[in-house]
């Protein structure tokens, strides 16, 4: 023992970290001068040496082992090695793993947000989207379009549409408004007689074709939308009763008062092309108040017909939006089949005057509102009434317009795919900037409501 414990504290006079309560690995080998050479290799582990110089360095500095106890030490070591560098290559692959999934698990909920995003903009634009995409489908192949237009596919969709239109009326909802009287007698008078008017304008600006002209200022006799200016009244929180009353009330009596309307204002207008009220007067009764009756009857007198109806708007919108971008996309191409084209120079002066137009709808209305009283005096009591009102009252339907160049093909100078262009990019347009109007008051109206507060 005298030479073990020499050689342990000739280890330590080296100046090595050894710790007396080291354990020496298996009793098989735990002779005195295996355990102190197992202490020295322990020491000299602290150091930035390789695997083989650390037994290297233990095997040189103790001449008294045996071959065996060599092997045996070299045997050992090398074991420990490889459990260190195990047990660092398992927890690294832990870590890797545990890294991965969390990558993995944020970019699988960075995914889930986007489609979700994408989804809900898809369904809330998609008439927009529909009509664009029928219209460059028909510029692209109009061979389909050509056929289904010939096949008389635009007649049954026209009438799909308004028994759909028909199935949403509901006339409790429109009764509640018959209060505000003031608000129904301005909105009618804007939407049947004022904003018709600038259909004498229209005439006058240089589209570059007849056609063009035509779309844009029957487009202006129109009455308000069917869906549109409901819902944006509803998400700026105006009066949604009132908007749905002058929705109904104008679509029906617009059927009787348009084509009187449309005719004597392009007589005026100096236009070339001569109707006769009495003939689109008994088309559009048939064509569309017909089956906007049948849809409205269906759903006030056939039992569980609202429910359904109530319980799959979406899908009811979804369809209605298909059905109309099917006119376009028929129209146009058989206005393409016909070797017609619109230069960007005329498609840009239809966008702009599109734009003009609404814009003058907005302001007409947003200043009679206020210059009326519309709603009573109390600004913040009447804000619901007057932003119905303007919404409403500035915008013109798509459906029955298209439905109303339709009836007119028969006297129409050219192909009437050129005449639904500016319907189209006007209803665009109308919704787009209405949406940015919606927008803008919803932000005033936070702004207010946080002055109230920090009051």
């Amino acid at each position: 023992m005298m030479s073990g414990e020499l050689q342990i504290s000739s280890v330590k006079h080296l100046g090595h970290n050894c710790s007396q309560s080291n354990v020496a690995p298996r009793q098989a080998l735990c002779s005195p001068v295996y355990v102190q050479a197992w202490r020295r290799q322990r020491c000299i582990e602290s150091r930035n040496c390789t695997l083989g110089e650390r037994a290297a360095c233990a095997l040189s500095r103790q001449p008294a082992l045996s071959a065996h106890q060599k092997e045996g030490l070299t045997r050992h070591t090398a074991r420990q090695g490889r459990g260190q560098h195990a047990s660092a290559t398992h927890a690294a692959s832990s870590g890797s793993a545990d890294s991965s999934r969390g990558s993995s698990s944020a970019a699988s909920s960075s995914n889930s947000r986007a489609s979700s995003a994408a989804l809900r903009f898809l369904q809330d634009q998609f008439l927009p989207l529909a009509l664009i995409s029928a219209m460059i489908a028909g510029c692209i192949a109009p061979g389909p379009g050509l056929k289904a237009a010939d096949a008389g596919v635009q007649s049954l969709t026209t009438t799909g549409i308004f028994i759909i239109s028909g199935l949403g009326l509901r006339r409790g909802e429109a009764a509640r408004a018959l209060s505000a009287w003031g608000a129904i007698l301005f909105g009618a008078a804007s939407i049947l007689a004022v904003t018709p008017l600038a259909a004498l304008a229209v005439q006058r600006l240089p589209l570059g074709s007849s056609e063009l002209t035509l779309g844009l200022a029957v487009f202006c006799c129109m009455p308000t939308t069917l869906s549109s200016g409901v819902s944006l009244t509803q998400a700026v929180g105006g009066n949604a009763a009132l908007a749905l009353l002058l929705t109904v009330g104008t679509n029906l009596a617009g059927i009787f008062t348009m084509p009187f309307m449309l005719c004597w204002l392009l007589d005026t207008g100096g236009s070339a092309i001569a109707l006769a009220p009495g003939p689109l007067l008994r088309s559009l009764v048939k064509t569309i108040l017909l089956p906007l009756l049948v849809g409205a009857g269906s759903r006030a007198f056939v039992p569980g017909v609202a429910g359904q109806v109530d319980r799959n708007k979406k899908a009811l919108a979804l369809l209605s939006a298909c059905l109309l971008a099917l006119v376009p996309w028929m129209q146009i191409s058989k206005a393409v089949s016909s070797d017609v084209t619109v230069s960007l120079g005329a498609l840009a002066a239809v966008v702009a005057a599109g734009v003009a137009i609404h814009l003058a709808f907005l302001a007409f209305n947003m200043t009679a509102v206020a210059v009326l009283g519309i709603g009573g005096r109390d600004r913040a009591a009447s804000e619901g009434e007057r932003r119905a009102v303007v919404l409403v009252g500035s915008q013109k339907t798509l459906p029955i317009a298209v439905t109303v160049l339709g009836q007119l093909a028969a006297v129409l100078p050219g192909p009437m795919g050129i005449a639904v262009i500016p319907c189209v990019v006007s209803h665009l347009s109308q919704i787009l900037m209405d949406s940015l109007l919606v927008s803008w008051w919803l932000k005033q109206d936070a702004k207010e409501a946080s002055k109230v507060k920090t009051a």
